[in-house]
């Protein structure tokens, strides 16, 4: 009897002793559970991407700070919140889908954001019982390059465009402009070799004014043909031969053909040269167009007589050219003008002047792609001032342009270079007629 008793008691000691280590077992596993759960949770709330834990019966669980951000909502208000009522897109998904992507916008103002979602089942292989989970992505940074991207390449098949169609459309009006052009010459010539009977010299100067007018028309639509082709052409890059110069060197050969142009106008040139002005990086014909614009312009809106003043200088570092004159200036109101395409003041069109519009855009499209800037100083009826600079040719860039005699790549023009400024001053104004600098070609 009393073997039975040990031998019971004994069962019952071992009994509850396995009770006891299944009990702590079980403690310990789901102690377990919860530290590996709020680990998760942990890494949960740091990740940048949105994330919402959703159990078995569509109810949120857990929400990290990202995604109540995201959708707008406090992580206090989405926890227990039925899923389907926070994105109404998931109310006709079908309970088995395992996996379904979407996207929305939200608008704050005039800030716009772009986010991607998608759903997914922790459980695949049980999607009537299974957690989910639904992870959120700010793609709004994405969504604006693309669409940068897809603004540069259609702003380059229009520039391909465009100047397909200005070589096509120009090179079909050059050719009747030089037949119009060759008329005009040989109806001259016939005059000059006309017997005139008597009575008829009013008509005969009369048909000379009219083809002196034709030929000056067809000389101004040869000129905005050919600043239009050099419009488009400068959008690239590409053309330009760029070897080290000494900028003194290219003012004086651009201004040579232009004193005989003043002297008519009993103008005077004056250069005043740096003899220390150091060597800049650029494309020779392109510089000196620039310098041409500069001289044609001072000339075209000087009084008669007036000085025209060139000089060349070091300023802010860079490489400098100013011209100034002492003709009308430019209006106050037309300032902030001068550099855009085609813009000719009313005083403008109603003066000598037969330009284009496109000089000073084609200068400043030119200066702007040698990494340099272009300003100008106007008091209307006292004159103007335009300055350009341009970035000087580093050591390590002339090594190689004494070296070779092959293009050069241009320095790089602190930011601030790199965007063509505009300093425009402006004083009392004068009743003196405007003037329009964009005017002449």
């Amino acid at each position: 009897m009393a073997a039975i008793i040990y031998f019971t008691a004994a069962v019952l000691f071992i009994l509850t002793v396995s009770l006891a280590v299944f009990l702590t077992v079980m403690l310990i596993r789901q102690q377990v559970k919860r530290l590996i759960a709020a680990a998760h949770f942990n890494v949960i709330h740091g990740m940048a991407d949105g994330v919402i834990v959703i159990d078995q019966h569509g109810n949120v669980v857990e929400v990290n700070n990202s995604a109540a951000r995201f959708v707008e909502i406090t992580a206090q208000n989405l926890k227990g919140k039925p899923i389907r009522t926070v994105f109404t897109v998931l109310r006709d998904l079908p309970p088995h889908t395992r996996e379904y992507s979407f996207s929305w916008t939200a608008r704050n103002g005039a800030d716009v954001r772009w986010y991607d979602a998608r759903y997914s089942l922790l459980k695949p292989d049980r999607p009537l019982t299974s957690p989910s989970v639904i992870v959120i992505r700010d793609v709004t940074e994405r969504v604006q390059t693309s669409r940068r991207e897809l603004e540069i390449s259609r702003n380059n098949s229009r520039a391909a465009m465009l100047h397909e169609f200005v070589t096509n459309i120009s090179h079909d009006l050059f050719t009747p402009l030089s037949s119009i052009k060759l008329s005009d010459y040989l109806l001259q010539r016939m005059l000059d070799n006309l017997v005139l009977p008597n009575g008829s010299t009013e008509a005969i100067r009369m048909m000379r004014e009219r083809l002196s007018l034709i030929e000056l028309q067809t000389m101004q639509i040869e000129r905005i043909l050919r600043d239009m082709i050099d419009m488009v052409k400068l959008d690239s890059r590409d053309d330009f031969a760029l070897h080290v110069h000494n900028l003194n060197s290219l003012v004086d050969h651009s201004v040579t053909p232009f004193r005989s142009i003043a002297a008519e106008k009993q103008q005077q040139i004056v250069i005043a040269q740096s003899p220390d002005m150091p060597p800049v990086i650029a494309d020779r014909d392109r510089v000196e167009r620039v310098i041409q614009i500069m001289l044609q312009n001072a000339i075209d809106y000087s009084l008669t007589g007036a000085r025209i003043s060139v000089k060349t200088c070091l300023y802010r570092d860079c490489a400098t050219i100013e011209v100034e004159d002492h003709g009308l200036g430019i209006a106050k109101q037309d300032l902030p003008h001068i550099f855009e395409p085609f813009f000719r003041g009313d005083s403008a069109r109603a003066s000598e002047g037969h330009g284009s519009g496109l000089s000073l855009a084609i200068a400043r499209k030119i200066v702007t792609h040698h990494g340099g800037s272009i300003e100008v100083e106007s008091e209307e009826g006292k004159g103007t001032l335009i300055r350009v600079l341009l970035p000087v040719a580093q050591a390590e860039a002339l090594a190689r342009g004494q070296a070779s005699h092959h293009a050069l790549t241009l320095p790089r023009a602190p930011d601030a270079w790199m965007r063509s400024r505009i300093e425009l001053v402006t004083r009392p104004s004068i009743e003196k007629p405007r003037r329009d600098l964009a005017s002449s070609s």
